[in-house]
């Protein structure tokens, strides 16, 4: 009886403290990215990296930065790390992914892209309207 509990006891210390050894790679995504948690990116959570429900199985954004952290040899993330991910793009829609995280799109999702703003320059609107005055 006393191995029981003995064992009872030693698997509720392991499964504690399983709960709270999880690194904080959320923390570093939203540092590092300055992610407004209203944002459909915000709201994914865990899910910016990893298939619903929740960890451990990575979508393709995930799977980049854990090539990423495996190429530096690192167990923890870091804006470093991130950075160094930017430039692909995880889910092949023809954004990278540093493009989809400042903007608020989800970096593992074709259906999720940037909003295109279009603007003009304060110059291309001097000439436009100086070649319509000259018109008249």
């Amino acid at each position: 009886m006393t191995l029981l509990r003995l064992s009872t006891i030693g698997m509720f210390f392991v499964l504690f403290s399983l709960g709270f050894a999880k690194p904080p790679f959320m923390k570093v995504f939203l540092d590092a990215y300055k992610i407004n948690p209203y944002s459909p990116l915000g709201k994914a959570r865990c899910l910016s990296c990893h298939f619903p429900p929740a960890p451990p199985k990575r979508n393709s954004y995930g799977l980049d930065v854990q090539a990423a952290m495996e190429k530096v040899h690192a167990r923890m993330l870091t804006a470093e790390i991130l950075k160094s991910v930017e430039k692909k793009d995880s889910d092949g829609d023809g954004v990278n992914n540093g493009t989809e995280i400042r903007k608020g799109a989800l970096p593992y999702d074709k259906s999720s892209k940037p909003a295109i703003a279009l603007t003009l320059a304060p110059m291309a609107l001097f000439c436009f309207r100086r070649r319509g005055a000259a018109a008249r």
